[in-house]
């Protein structure tokens, strides 16, 4: 008599042999030592935008009534005039003293002023007031900034009748005024306002 249950335990035992003594032939002669098979993983596109540059361009020192934003005309303008003096800044100004002129150029209120301010000295200031707009009156003049003559009813700006000063000067149809006090009770100070 024949038993079915040994016969299929036998071969059992056979089948589980022969499937262990191929993975020891394939690791031990087939497979390299260390080589380790990875199924490979999905990759991702990534995007790197470029890292802005910095230019050495010198920005306006702005004080906390400022804004923080600049264009070419008031950076171009303010390069002018801040290695003159120690100016306060006041970007933009909140009492726009520009004037008009003759040829029915007047202040523009879609511009932005800027407004630089030196002094009140008593009774002057170092340097002086008179030497501070001699030297802003001469970069004006060497940069295309052209005096302009005052509306009517203005006042005479060219009068030299003190103790206030004021001239409006005008380039590419902007306009700036330039002010100075030469009042010892007050103390002497000028201010510079300019359209960008």
């Amino acid at each position: 008599m024949y038993n079915q249950k040994g016969s299929a335990t036998i071969v059992l035992l056979v089948v589980l042999v022969v499937v262990l003594a191929g993975g020891l032939v394939y690791f031990a002669f087939l497979k390299k030592p260390g080589e380790v098979t990875v199924a490979p993983t999905p990759t991702k596109e990534v995007t790197v935008a470029p890292t802005p540059t910095k230019t050495a361009t010198p920005t306006i020192k702005l004080t906390a009534t400022s804004s923080p934003t600049s264009t070419p005309e008031k950076q171009t303008t303010y390069d002018l005039l801040k290695n003159i003096v120690s100016w306060k800044v006041e970007d933009p100004v909140t009492n726009v003293q520009i004037q008009r002129c003759t040829d029915g150029t007047k202040h523009n209120p879609a511009y932005k002023v800027l407004g630089l301010s030196f002094g009140p000295g008593d009774p002057d200031t170092t340097p002086s007031i008179q030497s501070v707009v001699s030297r802003v009156k001469n970069v004006l003049n060497q940069n295309g900034w052209k005096k302009c003559t005052p509306g009517t009813g203005e006042g005479d700006y060219y009068s030299n009748i003190g103790p206030w000063f004021r001239e409006t000067y005008i380039k590419s149809g902007k306009l700036l005024q330039l002010d100075w006090n030469l009042s010892m009770g007050v103390g002497y100070n000028m201010s510079v306002q300019f359209e960008y």
